[in-house]
């Protein structure tokens, strides 16, 4: 994971059950989906509202387990998600969608065909899958450290208030944050604990910063670890 992050795969053209949020059976839908139903844990849709802005183009929310993985090429992250769920990779559409309504889905099922949500009125939802995330970028965990810089919420400021006036670069650290566009430069006295300038990008940074706690910017130019309650990711710095 050099510069770049493993992509998923292409997704293939899903398949919408039932008009939601109606909640009355769509008569075109034929059979309930195939597979055996599972309980959902209460804190599901809230991972995918934390993994939705980490999804690329194309891309899906990977269910493994117990954690949830997404990828957009420069940040990776997992997020637990609070008890056991059927392994699938839910499309992006699909997570919007899951995401917006009022009512959050109980229980899920999936086959080699399908993957489908319901609600405790009898509602449902079904798609096709998308390709699965490579198990060699959730192998990516096996070299995660924990890092130890906590972003407070001063330093978070100071980053956004300059990263809104940076075009594709800000560089961090040793004790500065830096950006600009054009002819106008910003900078800002903030100690970061690195040996010299790091380089990123403030959009993608800044997707970070929203839920990171703690990060590790030592390790530039390979990703940096970092660190939020109930979860972890890398994130891909600039050469």
């Amino acid at each position: 994971m050099n510069g770049a992050l493993q992509q998923l795969g292409q997704s293939p053209a899903a398949v919408v059950r039932l008009t939601l949020p109606a909640w009355k059976p769509d008569p075109r839908a034929g059979k309930k989906p195939e597979g055996d139903w599972h309980k959902l844990p209460d804190s599901f849709i809230g991972a995918l509202k934390t993994a939705e802005p980490f999804v690329g183009r194309n891309h899906g929310v990977l269910l493994d387990s117990e954690c949830a993985y997404a990828t957009d090429n420069c940040v990776l992250i997992e997020i637990e998600l609070g008890g056991a769920v059927p392994s699938a990779t839910i499309p992006h559409w699909l997570i919007r969608h899951l995401i917006k309504l009022s009512v959050s889905p109980s229980q899920m099922c999936v086959s080699s065909r399908s993957i489908a949500f319901a609600w405790e009125d009898g509602s449902w939802v079904e798609s096709a899958p998308c390709s699965a995330l490579p198990a060699n970028v959730i192998a990516k965990f096996e070299e995660w450290h924990e890092p130890h810089w906590e972003m407070t919420a001063a330093w978070k400021k100071e980053f956004r208030a300059i990263a809104k006036v940076s075009d594709e670069t800000i560089i961090l650290g040793p004790d500065h944050i830096r950006g600009g566009r054009g002819q106008l430069s910003m900078s800002s006295a903030v100690e970061i604990p690195v040996a010299e300038g790091t380089v990123w990008n403030p959009v993608v940074l800044g997707r970070v910063i929203k839920v990171a706690e703690r990060i590790d910017f030592s390790s530039w130019p390979d990703p940096a670890c970092f660190a939020f309650s109930g979860g972890r990711g890398f994130v891909v710095g600039k050469n």
